[in-house]
């Protein structure tokens, strides 16, 4: 997390929990329904029942309230463990990455992001700070699965994060069709398979 979200979480640990969640639940329930263009902070002080006074000593603007509360739900990819293997290490990555798409707010709040970073460059570099964030911690799979001796030393490793989640993000977003647990596996073997070959 970037200092400036440490500050942020220091700054609002003194404010009422229970007005921050409230204000965040309203942030993506306002963004799942209209979207981030139309959406406006008065509307979500409104939805939690609260003040526009009380939204804007947490954030100052609707971009701080974005950027913080996608940091603050986690939407980058947390640390993961050792499985033992690099096929244990993607089938647990990708789990992750499953439940967090398949969550009723975040599965719209993605794909209206993902269009929105092509009108806006503010939006854009906001996204690029996530992602950098998702791949340092892809990076510390695919390192693991190197020292195993799993992959080869010399992987494209950039190349190597675009494939993990790619399918999973493409059947779960664009397609809207979902993924059983049972095709999770099938899919890392096929993960596995198309690192081994970098």
């Amino acid at each position: 997390m970037p200092p400036s979200h440490k500050l942020k979480r220091v700054r609002q640990s003194s404010m009422r929990e229970e007005v921050t969640n409230a204000l965040t639940r309203a942030l993506f329930e306002e963004w799942a329904e209209k979207g981030l263009s139309a959406l406006s902070l008065e509307a979500v002080a409104r939805r939690a029942g609260a003040g526009k006074a009380a939204l804007y000593r947490r954030w100052s603007s609707k971009l701080d309230m974005v950027e913080d509360r996608l940091y603050a739900v986690g939407l980058t990819i947390t640390e993961i463990d050792d499985h033992g293997s690099l096929y244990n290490d993607i089938v647990a990555l990708l789990l992750l990455v499953r439940r967090l798409l398949r969550h009723p707010l975040l599965r719209r709040i993605v794909a209206d992001i993902h269009a929105e970073q092509t009108r806006s460059p503010v939006i854009r570099q906001m996204l690029e700070a996530f992602q950098s964030e998702r791949r340092k911690r892809m990076n510390i799979v695919l390192t693991r699965a190197i020292e195993r001796g799993e992959l080869k030393k010399d992987s494209n490793l950039e190349l190597m994060k675009d494939i993990v989640i790619s399918s999973l993000y493409w059947r779960e977003i664009v397609l809207q069709k979902g993924i059983k647990k049972a095709e999770i596996h099938q899919l890392a073997e096929a993960v596995c398979a198309a690192l081994k070959a970098l």
